[in-house]
């Protein structure tokens, strides 16, 4: 079987020996062990650190019959942004151009975002009768109605109605939607017009754990103790992943650090990540001796500091947009055995209730979540049974060695049932 994955902004194995691989990788990786050939098309431009791979569209081999094909674009600054957009239409219209040129697959599976890729996918399937996957990782792009006041909104809808049509096109032609959780399937039904059917799954962000040697946690663990971050039973910790802005608002965290230790609270904060989006955190954390801004980690140092921490932290600000949001970090954390400390609402808070193994919080609301970490300095002796617990969830809902084998076999079901149809026809 030959399988397409169309995905633009994952990091790719090329990118360097430490980078952790996110869904479309480990579904590739997947796909081969099985003996399929794999055509990754990606972006020429990295989305994560924000630099040219290559400044030409190519083709190059990745794993053992597996290839990705780089697509040149002018690349971006910001996420959010003018530019943004233009470079994922340069992306599908250079797919579009050199898609003819390969050997037809028998499947396509394309992530959205983005729209214009997804779309540009879906024209070439549905011209040459090759069943089409859309996988809904993000709700793109209403996410955008996001960054304008309510009032600007429509407005917006209608200067970007060109968005809103690709997306609406893509996943009307699908023959399968995939969300990465409930909450995304049911948002692409909704631009599919349509109810759910046989070949609609929800495949949540599997997290892969991943394995160092010996020496290289040692080195990491060296790395923690120089920052002074050791495992000291009396300090409750709690660690960040990602990066700040609208969508992931640090300030009332910070705020809420700043009670704590005012109050001589024995807890401290590991908040992660590098670039410019971190300027308004480091000032208004100034003064404090409890937050702690390690910088830009690699995936070995996050992985030996989870084992130093205590919780992992998830503050998401709400809207209709992320509303059963299940980001990649939760499965991270959650493999750690980190209980989690968060503010999503749809489905996470469900689960970890239910398995007993976090908090959720309002996410500006400074009080409550100072009085939910004195509860847990209060109850620190509840942590134990609570990590115990959060591996659990890990293993029933997160695992990424669980999860992928099971969409390869819908991958593989969905083509096999295309071509009974197509020879019963």
């Amino acid at each position: 079987m030959r399988v397409w994955l169309l995905q633009i902004s994952e990091p790719l194995p090329i990118d360097g020996p430490q980078v952790r691989l996110l869904r479309t990788a480990v579904l590739a990786e997947h796909l081969l062990a099985k003996g399929h050939e794999v055509l990754w098309w990606s972006g020429a431009f990295d989305h994560i650190n924000k630099r040219h791979r290559v400044r030409r569209s190519m083709k190059i081999p990745l794993w053992d019959k597996g290839h990705v094909y780089l697509l040149a674009s002018c690349g971006y600054r910001k996420n959010v942004s003018l530019w943004r957009v233009v470079d994922h239409c340069q992306v599908a219209r250079a797919f579009a151009k050199s898609a003819p040129r390969e050997m037809a697959p028998d499947i396509i599976v394309a992530s959205l975002p983005s729209q214009d890729f997804c779309a540009a996918g879906a024209e070439y399937a549905a011209k040459r009768g090759i069943p089409f996957i859309v996988d809904v990782r993000d709700q793109w792009p209403d996410v955008w109605l996001d960054v304008f006041p309510s009032v600007f909104r429509p407005v917006v809808r209608v200067l970007l109605g060109a968005m809103f049509q690709e997306t609406a096109r893509a996943c009307r032609t699908a023959r399968g939607i995939v969300g990465a959780n409930p909450a995304l399937l049911q948002w692409g039904l909704k631009y599919a017009r349509r109810a759910r059917g046989p070949w609609d799954r929800v495949f949540l962000l599997g997290y892969r754990v991943p394995r160092y040697s010996e020496e290289l946690l040692q080195k990491s663990r060296t790395f923690w103790d120089g920052r002074g971050i050791r495992q000291q039973p009396e300090w409750l910790t709690i660690c960040f992943f990602g990066t700040p802005g609208p969508a992931r608002p640090l300030e009332p965290v910070i705020a809420a650090a700043r009670q704590l230790e005012a109050e001589g609270a024995p807890v401290r904060w590991i908040l992660c990540g590098e670039g410019m989006a971190w300027a308004n955190p480091r000032r208004e954390a100034e003064g404090l001796s409890t937050v702690v801004f390690p910088g830009w980690l690699d995936e070995v140092q996050l992985q030996t500091l989870m084992e130093r921490a205590d919780i992992g932290l998830a503050p998401y600000q709400r809207s209709e947009n992320v509303w059963g949001a299940m980001p990649n970090k939760i499965g991270q954390y959650l493999s750690a055995g980190l209980p989690v400390l968060s503010t999503l609402v749809g489905g996470l808070d469900e689960l970890l209730a239910q398995y007993g193994c976090g908090w959720t919080y309002e996410p500006m609301n400074v009080n409550q979540l100072v009085g939910l970490v004195r509860e847990i300095i209060r109850q620190r002796e509840q942590l134990a049974k609570m990590k115990e617990r959060a591996k659990k969830l890990f293993a029933d809902y997160f695992d990424a060695e669980k999860i992928y084998p099971a969409y390869v076999n819908y991958i593989e079901e969905v083509v096999q049932q295309y071509k009974v149809k197509r020879q019963a026809a």
